[in-house]
């Protein structure tokens, strides 16, 4: 697992989770910090809609449009439901990108909200929580959740075909 993170409060916020190819959060400047590596994030998680924390999509969803990356990998975009803030940004982004080359998805959130990432025998979800950041608007945090399941002590250790056997 990578993590690429930037934070300087008031001015730019996110973190690049490359296991999955999440962006936490998408602060200014994050598509320049990150390169090329803007065309490997699939989806963009965000926690609220202050400029620190959104600001960055135009350039993230410019530079996938416009650059010499692949440009045809979809994105998709989860916030929290109802948040003016990121509506706002919504609006704006249809309004000034209408010749995508790519899809373009987002996706409102709600507390306990499961978004699947990996499915098979070591599955991996993002689960979102509230948060309080200011009164008044509605805010997310969001866990990286994996599952695992262990073996019982009395067949831990034993050869596959016992297991199999046994379960």
């Amino acid at each position: 697992m990578r993590l690429l993170m930037y934070s300087k409060a008031l001015y730019s916020t996110w973190i690049y989770y490359s296991a999955d190819r999440i962006l936490f959060d998408a602060g200014e400047g994050a598509s320049s910090i990150l390169g090329n590596k803007a065309f490997a994030v699939r989806r963009v998680f965000l926690s609220h809609g202050h400029a620190d924390h959104i600001a960055g999509l135009v350039g993230l969803i410019n530079i996938r449009n416009n650059a010499m990356g692949d440009r045809e990998k979809e994105l998709t975009i989860y916030y929290p439901a109802g948040n003016y803030l990121v509506s706002e940004m919504i609006t704006f982004i249809a309004r000034t990108n209408r010749r995508l080359s790519y899809s373009l998805e987002w996706v409102p959130v709600e507390p306990g909200d499961r978004i699947e990432l990996l499915a098979g025998q070591l599955p991996r979800y993002i689960e979102a929580f509230p948060t309080v950041h200011v009164h008044n608007e509605v805010s997310l945090g969001y866990s990286v959740v994996e599952v695992r399941h262990r073996l019982r002590s009395d067949i831990a250790g034993a050869p596959e075909e016992q297991i199999v056997a046994r379960v």
